[in-house]
């Protein structure tokens, strides 16, 4: 069901843009001057405002806060970013996500489903919904945030529906909605829930 018009959100943030490879064609349907892209890789940021012109792009750090303002957006997205971060580091970034979002707009992020998790995480996908491992790639990434940052991460349906329900109202996971690959979450924040300073605790 519809949620919300893209062609109608007068900011847009692509949350970890990255060389822009879904916001370029968020520009088909949104002008320039009301999209924004933000990212940890410095190079990835200098490479696209020096080739994609209009869209506003920031280098953020590996953890919040951002210094977007409280309630700057009508729509924030982040395809493959919650696939690659732990727990804590994820817990922070929810809180920030539905600081920096206007009340009733919309946070749709991407998540690797528990089926994908290997047999080594099945116990810790069915005692807690939740399992990651250090990526292979997170040496590329040590640069800008630490060795261990860049995980490999797995979530249940049940674990978002208990966990991110903390911070947000979720409309729809639609499973393998993101490329019939990763499961897409579609969010409302939820007025008064924890900031990204004040993050409230996690429930095993």
């Amino acid at each position: 069901m519809p949620y919300i018009r893209i062609s109608d959100c007068a900011s847009v943030l692509d949350w970890g843009c990255g060389c822009g490879r879904a916001l370029r064609y968020l520009l088909e349907d949104v002008p320039a001057s009301h999209v924004h892209g933000c990212d940890i890789d410095a190079d990835a940021i200098a490479w696209m405002t020096q080739s994609i012109a209009g869209p506003s792009f920031t280098r953020i750090a590996p953890l919040p806060p951002t210094r977007y303002a409280d309630q700057s957006f009508d729509l924030v997205y982040g395809i493959s970013i919650f696939t690659h971060l732990n727990e804590a580091t994820q817990i922070q970034w929810l809180g920030e996500l539905r600081r920096i979002t206007k009340p009733g707009g919309i946070v749709a992020v991407s998540v690797l489903g528990e089926s994908f998790a290997s047999g080594e995480l099945q116990d810790a996908m069915r005692d807690k919904g939740f399992a990651d491992v250090i990526s292979g790639q997170s040496g590329t990434f040590a640069a800008y945030s630490s060795a261990d940052y860049y995980r490999v991460t797995y979530h249940s349906s049940r674990y978002i529906a208990a966990q991110w329900s903390q911070y947000f109202e979720i409309l729809e996971l639609i499973p393998q909605g993101i490329n019939a690959h990763q499961d897409l979450v579609i969010m409302r924040p939820k007025p008064g829930a924890g900031s990204s300073k004040e993050a409230p605790a996690i429930r095993g």
